[in-house]
Order: structure tokens, then C-alpha cells, then sequence
């Protein structure tokens, strides 16, 4: 006999998850959940291929033959049970450079549901001779129960919006539109009241603007994450950065962005800033004068309205130094110091530490006090 979906009961074992674990914010720590669950541990593909290799050397083991034999052809994520051990595995691809570390976040909680469901084909390899009816019965289930895991409808507000779903719960925009269209049929809402009051909104939100997909990122080749300040900001420089842009600290780690694996997404990225600054083009001069507010940019480091100068780069001053700005020429000319072009977000130089143009001519406010505007912002619920 063939399988009906179980609708209710899939978005219901969300709910019941996420009281379980006390789960009441909007972003879901997904691998930090995992953790707490005895039997079950989430690795990377490529952890699995070190762990096949170490124990059968003659396998020669690599991703292509962990998502072939292991992961049922997935290239996001699967679960599998080993045939040694009772604990079942999440295995997932690690690399965000070529997968969107969102459908990852959605895949994981997608097996989370294959688990969670108790559906009989995640205790072994493959589909353990299940029908493709009852297999995408229970897809439909596990899909079901990623969307109310990652966006629990009572915690959404009636005309939000897809991008401030896409921001709050860390989620693709295809899942946001299904739970905007969600909330227009109260019958697709989980039947289950739970005790945890999800309209409190307690959050852990993505910086704004980020994304390894946007323009800073994407066409960037590195990232420094700053200890200090807790900044994460994107250079195509190499390996010369030393010290962080926002605050100047020597405190930093630089990431190869090709090599930004979903762990330090999902750990590491929703507790950093991004600091705000003023749009500059690739040679760091202002589309706009941040002065007069002149949007009519010549040739030249000045605006020809007010004459303040509008490209961002090395100074080769360092606080607490004076300058007569007009009469000193190596400020603009790049003599005093190493004269890298910067982002028109970047307080400091990042391989010389010294302060950039747009800093010592108090064009950006330091990183304390922007720090405490972005903390201080109102939400737009």
C-alpha cells in the first residue's frame, strides 16, 4: 500500500525538536544541535575520506567515491549508518566556494529529518529496497521538516519579507518565499503548541550584506577575520595581509575564500561584523563624494565640488599624526606609505597597519562607535 505524506506530523516533529533543545531563536545552529544528539555525528566528506583511507587503504578513497558509495549520489549531504557502530552519520560537502552554504544548511536539516522521522532507509546504504513512491513520501516528509526546522511559521510576521527571512533564519530565498506563501494557509502551519514562544524573536543574525556570493567575496580571492573587533571583511590580495582593516589589530586569521569551508560559515561568520563604510569602485575612489554628496565623479583623486579627496588607500600616517592636508602632497601621492587601494570600508591598512584616507580625514567613524550604531539599530520586523 502506498504511503501518504504525513504533512502534520513531520512539521510537528520540528517543533518538538526545537523545544526539546530549547531552540526559540530565529537562526538554527544546526551543527551545534547535532552535537547534542548521542547517536548521531556530522563530518565532512572529505573527514570521510581521511577516516576510509586511514582504515582501508586499498579503497583509495576520495569525495566522488564517499558521494557515489556512501551518500547516494548527493553532492550536499546524506546519513548513513555504519555497519560497526549503532551512531548514524550526517556526511556533508565542506567546501562553500562552489556549493551555497544556505542549501547546505537545508540539506543537513533535511537528513535531520530522515532521523528525526525515523524513515527505515537512513539506518543503511541507499534506499534499502524501499519504492521510489514510499522514497519520495518520505522526501516530501523531510523536506517538510527542514522548512519548519529552519523557519518555524509561528515566528514569522504577516507580510515579512523574503529578505529579512533569508537574513534572520540564514535560509536560501527559495525556502523564504515557500514560508511567506506558508503563512497565507493557516492548514500548513504545525498542529503543535509547543511551550517555547518563537515571537519573542531571539536571534543570531548574518552580518549585513554577507554572503560569499557578493561582490565584496566573490571577486575577492582572501578574508580576514579579525579577533579583536570580531570583523570578517574580503581582499584580492595575498598572502601579505597582516592586520585588520576595521581596527588595525595584528590579531587576525586569513582565510583562502576558495577554501572557506561550511564550518567557519556556519560557526564563525554569524558572530562577525561587518562594519559599514562608503562605495568605492575596484581602485577604492568614491562613486559618490561622501562630502557634498556629488555623484558626478571626474578623473582625479578630488571632487571638482567641494575638492575633498575621494579615493581610499594607504595614508602612511599612523594615529596621532598631523597633517596640513593641503599642503602636504605625499598624503594624496602615495610616497609616505605602501599606497594599496582600499575598501571604502577599510579604517587601516591591512598590510601595513597604517590608517587609510577616508579614517584620517574622519570620513569613517572607528569601529567602537560603528560597532554600537549597528547594535543599536531597531530590527526591521
Amino acid at each position: 500500500m502506498k504511503a501518504k505524506v504525513r504533512w502534520n506530523f513531520a512539521r510537528n516533529a520540528a517543533i518538538k525538536v526545537r523545544e526539546a533543545y530549547g531552540l526559540n531563536i530565529t537562526r538554527l545552529p544546526i551543527l551545534e544541535l547535532i552535537e547534542q544528539i548521542p547517536d548521531l555525528r556530522v563530518i565532512t566528506y572529505s573527514e570521510m575520506v581521511e577516516e576510509l583511507n586511514t582504515r582501508s587503504p586499498q579503497l583509495h578513497a576520495d569525495v566522488n567515491w564517499v558521494i557515489n558509495n556512501l551518500a547516494d549520489g548527493s553532492q550536499d549531504a546524506a546519513i548513513i549508518k555504519m555497519s560497526n557502530s549503532t551512531q548514524k552519520i550526517i556526511l556533508y560537502h565542506d567546501k562553500t566556494a562552489s556549493i551555497i552554504p544556505e542549501r547546505i544548511r537545508f540539506t543537513i536539516a533535511h537528513e535531520l529529518g530522515h532521523y528525526f522521522l525515523k524513515h527505515t532507509f537512513s539506518d543503511s546504504l541507499g534506499r534499502n529496497g524501499i519504492s521510489k513512491e514510499n522514497y519520495d513520501v518520505m522526501e516530501r516528509e523531510a523536506e517538510a521538516f527542514a522548512q519548519t526546522l529552519l523557519i518555524p511559521p509561528s515566528a514569522l510576521y504577516i507580510g515579512e519579507n523574503v529578505n529579512d527571512i533569508v537574513r534572520l533564519h540564514d535560509v536560501s530565498r527559495a525556502a523564504a518565499k515557500i514560508a511567506v506563501e506558508q503563512t497565507r494557509y493557516k492548514y500548513r502551519f504545525p498542529t503543535y503548541k509547543p511551550d517555547i514562544d518563537f515571537s519573542l524573536r531571539e536571534y543570531t543574525k548574518l552580518p549585513s550584506r554577507f554572503s560569499l556570493f557578493n561582490d565584496d567575496f566573490f571577486l575577492s580571492s582572501y578574508a580576514i577575520h579579525c579577533k579583536n573587533c570580531n570583523g570578517i571583511s574580503a581582499f584580492n590580495y595575498n598572502e601579505s595581509l597582516m592586520y585588520c582593516d576595521y581596527c588595525g589589530s595584528n590579531n587576525i586569521h586569513v582565510h583562502d575564500i576558495i577554501n572557506i569551508n561550511f564550518n567557519f560559515y556556519e560557526r564563525v561568520v554569524p558572530h562577525t561584523m561587518i562594519y559599514p563604510g562608503i562605495d568605492v569602485d575596484s581602485q577604492g575612489k568614491a562613486l559618490q563624494c561622501p562630502i557634498c554628496e556629488n555623484e558626478d565623479i571626474t578623473d582625479g583623486g578630488y571632487c571638482q565640488i567641494c575638492g575633498s579627496f575621494i579615493i581610499n588607500k594607504c595614508s602612511g600616517y599612523n594615529e596621532g599624526d598631523f597633517i596640513n592636508m593641503n599642503e602636504e602632497s605625499n598624503f594624496t601621492d602615495g610616497t609616505r606609505g605602501c599606497g594599496t587601494a582600499l575598501s571604502g570600508k577599510s579604517r587601516y591598512c591591512p598590510i601595513c597597519g597604517c590608517q587609510s584616507t577616508f579614517f584620517f580625514q574622519e570620513l569613517l567613524i572607528n569601529w567602537e562607535n560603528a560597532k554600537s550604531e549597528i547594535e543599536s539599530e531597531s530590527f526591521p520586523f
